[in-house]
């Protein structure tokens, strides 16, 4: 993951997300208000509805994820971005 603190870009291990106690991903706050949020999330490609209900496109999605577009639909459908539908 890249992150940016006091105006320095970091790299941080995704490991490094982890509590080594439970295993679990930690939760990280992140002020979505800040202008780097934002920019940031303008350049992020996101799975939206329309991806899904296209046959042609879940099709290449399933094929570059390894899956079936029915269990491609079934594993990612709950990723999709509720701000775009």
């Amino acid at each position: 993951m890249v992150c940016l603190e006091d105006g320095d870009l970091h790299i941080i291990p995704f490991e490094d997300f982890t509590d080594q106690e439970t295993g679990r991903t930690r939760i990280r706050q992140v002020d979505n208000n800040a202008e780097h949020y934002r920019v940031a999330r303008q350049y992020m490609i996101r799975l939206q509805q329309s991806d899904i209900d296209d046959p042609e496109m879940l099709g290449k999605l399933a094929e570059a994820a390894k899956k079936s577009p029915s269990e491609f639909k079934k594993t990612f459908s709950s990723a999709i971005d509720a701000s775009t539908c």
